[in-house]
């Protein structure tokens, strides 16, 4: 039998709803049936149904936002966005490249889950940061504004997502919650509430030896106000392009890595203070010295 919890399907996070369509039989392939019969709907397929459907509003906000160069002026202003004084920990340099080749990496990428508690280098864990989440040097000039590159693709240039750290095992870091700062490549020290790592994950997660976990923080209101429904499409492909970024290059590192959304949402959450309404964290990839 399959322990459900073990699989991040179902923790004491999960928000249960009943279904009046469906009290009879309330399984995943009854309201399959009844939604494909038009007897019912959910989030899922509306979402779906509607994926590409452009309000003129939205239209409108495009036309503009690309008319002034919206993207290209925030990018330019960004590094006026990150704190380097204060609890910032500044990272080494990182490698200035990756030795092991495409093919061998892709060979190598697998899941892990559990970890040898080993303590990952500092010199690695920046090398590891820079090239799955950091700034490469692409510029591009649009008219009176220059904008630089990023190891990952970003609907419309505007780079919602935070990435934000839990540092377990890195040397020389104090354990806790860490922003990085991709243009400065840095880590801003976060204020938490108290909290226990052994809640992130309902379990199958081996979170106490692991090294250290990212978190993605989606800000809505970088999207919303040129793409509008659009947008929320635009930032799942974008998660999921940083997502696999950071499997190869810890892959290439020679560690290992578990992409996970069956994280504590609301847990996390709270213990970080994020709002639910502009900000959302949204998936999580854990690494560690697989076992």
């Amino acid at each position: 039998m399959i322990d459900i919890k073990n699989k991040g399907l179902l923790n004491s996070f999960t928000n249960l709803t009943t279904n009046s369509f469906n009290k009879s039989n309330l399984n995943n392939q009854r309201i399959y049936s009844n939604v494909i019969s038009g007897k019912d709907q959910t989030p899922s397929f509306s979402y779906l149904r509607n994926l590409n459907c452009l309000n003129y509003n939205d239209l409108k906000s495009m036309l503009k936002y690309n008319k002034i160069n919206y993207a290209a002026i925030l990018n330019e202003a960004q590094n006026m966005s990150e704190i380097e004084i204060g609890p910032v920990v500044k990272l080494p340099r990182p490698d200035k490249r990756i030795r092991e080749s495409i093919s061998k990496t892709l060979e190598l990428r697998k899941s892990v889950r559990k970890y040898s508690g080993n303590l990952i280098d500092l010199s690695d864990f920046s090398t590891i940061l820079h090239y799955s989440f950091g700034t490469n040097h692409n510029t591009t000039k649009y008219e009176t504004a220059e904008t630089q590159g990023r190891y990952f693709p970003s609907g419309g240039g505007l780079y919602p997502i935070d990435v934000i750290v839990f540092c377990n095992k890195v040397e020389q870091l104090k354990r806790g919650f860490y922003k990085y700062q991709p243009r400065t490549h840095t880590l801003l020290k976060i204020p938490t509430k108290e909290f226990k790592a052994t809640k992130f994950f309902p379990g199958g997660i081996d979170t106490e030896n692991s090294n250290f976990i990212i978190f993605f923080r989606y800000s809505i209101s970088k999207t919303y106000l040129k793409y509008g429904e659009l947008g929320m499409m635009n930032v799942f492909i974008e998660i999921g392009c940083m997502s696999e970024n950071f499997d190869l290059v810890t892959s290439a590192m020679g560690r290992g890595s578990c992409p996970i959304a069956g994280f504590s949402k609301q847990y996390l959450e709270n213990i970080l203070y994020i709002d639910g309404v502009d900000q959302y964290l949204l998936f999580s990839n854990v690494c560690g010295d697989e076992q």
